[in-house]
């Protein structure tokens, strides 16, 4: 018995290849796509250098801030009195027991409800 032999496998491959190179064209095609480069061209050249912004100033010497009088020190006031009680309000009925009168739960007499009828579906 002689082994297989896959003679159809090289022309898979380049039949694949030439689909995906035909599917690429189509969709270059179909999107029109072009190639084009933009060159802007600044009349006068710019040097960032020469905005305030980079312009090197040298350090102001050091000056000692001018001295000040001492602050004069003075007594400290009395604290006023605060009375927590002018605040708070008093109640009187907040704790009294209210009285009302809650009825016992009754339950229903067997005697007093209606028998259920129910009527057959035609």
């Amino acid at each position: 018995m002689q082994p297989k032999s896959n003679v159809k496998k090289p022309d898979r491959i380049i039949l694949f290849e030439v689909g995906i190179i035909l599917a690429l064209l189509f969709v270059n095609y179909a999107l029109n796509i072009s190639y084009s480069r933009k060159i802007v061209i600044v009349d006068p050249a710019i040097d960032i250098f020469d905005e305030p912004m980079y312009v090197y100033t040298p350090p102001k010497p050091y000056t000692p801030p001018e001295e000040q009088p001492p602050k004069q020190v003075t007594k400290p006031q009395q604290q006023a009195s605060f009375d927590p009680l002018s605040i708070i309000k008093t109640f009187t009925d907040l704790f009294e027991p209210k009285e009302t009168v809650i009825a016992l739960p009754t339950l229903p007499v067997v005697g007093k409800m209606a028998p259920i009828v129910a009527t057959p579906a035609p």
